[in-house]
């Protein structure tokens, strides 16, 4: 709880949509620094130096199913894909609109952590890495955290036949738990309690064709769809532009390398679960309302209380478009 934004009110630090733990580490320095300065530029920087980062090594990590070998072409596809990550449409949207979404960073870190733990026989390990990398995520932003529970789940289920029954749902309860805790710990259960959007979860609502939709913008293929809702642009952002048809045409690449079945089975245990996360990230940004273009198909009834639930979050359907994409 504070009083610094809300004099004289107390009200919990997750009204304003900050990330704690950015701002604990700015206060270090705010001692010797003027009244009024600011980290955000630095921050931005630090963003795109950890997306590219997490980026490159999670790109060497899959390369590791394709060939055991590390060539310094892999080195150079690592750093082409790492270049191209850091300069998506959809986070660099974020530095001029909602900054807490700009830390997609965290994204890549629990793609990272997750494809690093694949072939881990202890699940303590790897609740270990991942449930610090899920910590983390709550302390920046807890859509983003969202996301890597989502993400955590699907991997950590996938191994379900190593752990076993019993330990996949014990190892899932401790991740939400974890989840759990970590709103407590930096204040988003408090405000979650009395938080009020300003925006109705349909609304907010991803079009279905809204992937290929850049609003008229890209260089390329500047499609621009109708979008009932108004949103699309501002809560995706998300396109077929030239970055993603290289990182599809490079997927598909490596794919074709795979010749042993060893390989072929380990990279399936990536590719599936990944393929379910955005799927369901991907249903999630679409929201109960389904719109095709200017066209509404149909609206999901969801339980009254699950949609007024939903209906406070505001942004967070669309920012599971970041997942979809990331």
């Amino acid at each position: 709880m504070t009083n610094r934004l809300s004099y004289p009110l107390f009200l919990s630090v997750s009204m304003f949509d900050p990330m704690p733990l950015f701002l604990l580490f700015a206060k270090a320095f705010t001692w010797f620094l003027p009244d009024g300065y600011q980290f955000i530029g630095y921050y931005f920087v630090l963003c795109l130096t950890l997306q590219g980062l997490l980026g490159y090594a999670t790109v060497l990590r899959v390369m590791d199913f394709v060939n055991n070998r590390k060539e310094i072409s892999d080195h150079i596809i690592a750093f082409l894909v790492a270049l191209m990550i850091v300069t998506v449409p959809f986070t660099l949207n974020r530095f001029s609109g909602h900054i807490a979404l700009s830390s997609q960073w965290i994204l890549m870190a629990s793609i990272w952590a997750t494809l690093v733990t694949i072939n881990e026989t202890k699940k303590s390990r790897w609740l270990l890495l991942n449930g610090v990398v899920l910590i983390f995520s709550t302390g920046i932003n807890v859509y983003l955290s969202l996301m890597v529970l989502i993400n955590c789940l699907i991997f950590y289920g996938s191994k379900r036949q190593i752990w076993g029954f019993k330990n996949t749902i014990l190892g899932a309860f401790v991740l939400c738990a974890l989840w759990i805790a970590s709103w407590l710990i930096f204040g988003f259960a408090v405000g979650a309690e009395v938080s009020v959007g300003t925006w109705d979860y349909q609304h907010n609502s991803m079009n279905l064709l809204g992937p290929i939709d850049s609003n008229g913008k890209a260089g390329l293929l500047p499609i621009d769809i109708p979008d009932p809702t108004g949103r699309q642009s501002g809560e995706g952002y998300n396109y077929l532009g030239v970055g993603i048809i290289i990182l599809i045409i490079m997927a598909a690449i490596m794919t074709m390398q795979i010749k042993k079945i060893k390989q072929f089975e380990e990279m399936r245990a990536i590719v599936l679960p990944a393929v379910l996360v955005i799927f369901i990230s991907f249903m999630m940004a679409v929201t109960n309302t389904i719109y095709l273009s200017k066209y509404k198909l149909f609206t999901l009834p969801l339980p009254r209380g699950i949609e007024v639930h939903l209906a406070k979050s505001d942004h967070l359907e669309g920012s599971f478009g970041l997942l979809v994409f990331g």
